[in-house]
């Protein structure tokens, strides 16, 4: 995709300026000023987040889809469905003049993802559904490491009083090393629907996130590599709403 048109938010032109490895040259650094301030020279004045033509994103993967069915005869017919994706390449380019970035297996785009479905039939208009959403693991060690060579996977924050000794600085938060790892996440789903009136009427009743399976936890702290809500992960594949019931009621004209 080539001139896709976005608003980068606030956080994410401040973070990819500071957390660029091309920080003397980051254009996004160009997009606010600082420093008009005497009394606090490192404080932020304005950021210019207006809408932007992000300069290509592009991606390539492998999407598999495989359906199985067996009659079982008077007991109705099973139906098996698995479908997957592989994602080999996921790089994006924010603006013409902005190193590739390659997001292939970060935290919100991981490697792997996969629906599985299973549903029982049966000839009185009865069926039986329950499925199983993959969302695979993924990680931002790299991301962190990338940008911190030297750091051996950890942050220092601490005060420093003026002086070139830093043994001593005051610790804000100390040494700490942030957990960027996320492991593979199962949602299960489950439902019953039932045929009235010659399937003029179906009524459907399940749960979905039948385990109250919560989205994945990482460090709040975590150098901006990634987006949270609490103490989670802030990506759309995750389910924030947690277990809950459903009921639908269809009708044909």
């Amino acid at each position: 995709m080539e001139g896709e048109i976005s608003q980068l938010g606030a956080g994410t032109i401040l973070a990819g300026c500071y957390d660029s490895l091309e920080f003397a040259t980051e254009p996004l650094c160009d997009l606010f000023t600082r420093g008009q301030n005497i009394t606090a020279p490192n404080q932020i004045n304005t950021v210019r987040d207006s809408f932007i033509n992000v300069s290509s994103q592009r991606n390539r993967g492998i999407d598999l889809s495989v359906r199985a069915g067996q009659d079982l005869g008077s007991l109705g017919k099973l139906t098996l469905t698995a479908d997957m994706t592989w994602q080999l390449k996921d790089d994006s380019k924010l603006l013409s003049t902005s190193p590739v970035l390659n997001e292939n297996g970060l935290v919100g785009s991981p490697k792997w993802v996969g629906d599985f479905r299973a549903n029982w039939s049966h000839p009185s208009g009865f069926s039986l559904f329950y499925g199983v959403n993959v969302i695979g693991s993924a990680s931002n060690r790299e991301l962190f490491d990338r940008g911190r060579p030297t750091s051996g996977g950890c942050l220092r924050s601490f005060n420093n009083q003026g002086t070139a000794d830093t043994s001593d600085d005051l610790p804000v938060y100390g040494v700490y090393c942030p957990d960027l790892d996320v492991a593979a996440t199962f949602y299960h789903n489950i439902s019953v629907t039932q045929e009235i009136a010659d399937g003029r009427f179906t009524i459907t009743a399940g749960v979905s996130n039948l385990f109250d399976t919560r989205p994945p936890r990482v460090s709040v702290l975590n150098g901006g590599t990634i987006s949270t809500l609490g103490p989670v992960a802030a990506v759309s594949q995750y389910d924030f709403v947690g277990r809950r019931g459903f009921i639908n009621v269809s009708t044909k004209f």
